[in-house]
């Protein structure tokens, strides 16, 4: 599931390449949640792979909701969860 979701984010979603990332859970408003920081590597519009980037997906109920991928994402995983690429 979170791979699909990480694709539907993607230019080439067939190219992605998945690369390191850590699963975590946290509690709101009562209800435990789970957090995935990873990075993955997919063709640009140029067709060429851009290097691996960061996304952060939070599970919600049955699904993923993905943001990023993105340089953003990268200092919040490298930061504050210690997952490099």
């Amino acid at each position: 599931m979170l791979k699909q979701a990480v694709r539907q984010n993607l230019k080439d979603p067939d190219s992605a390449k998945f690369g390191s990332h850590t699963a975590f859970s946290y509690i709101q408003k009562g209800a435990k949640k789970i957090a995935v920081c990873g990075y993955v590597n997919a063709k640009n519009s140029y067709g060429g792979y851009s290097g691996e980037q960061a996304y952060i997906a939070l599970k919600g109920g049955s699904d993923f909701a993905v943001a990023g991928p993105g340089k953003f994402y990268g200092a919040v995983c490298n930061d504050s969860y210690g997952i490099v690429p």
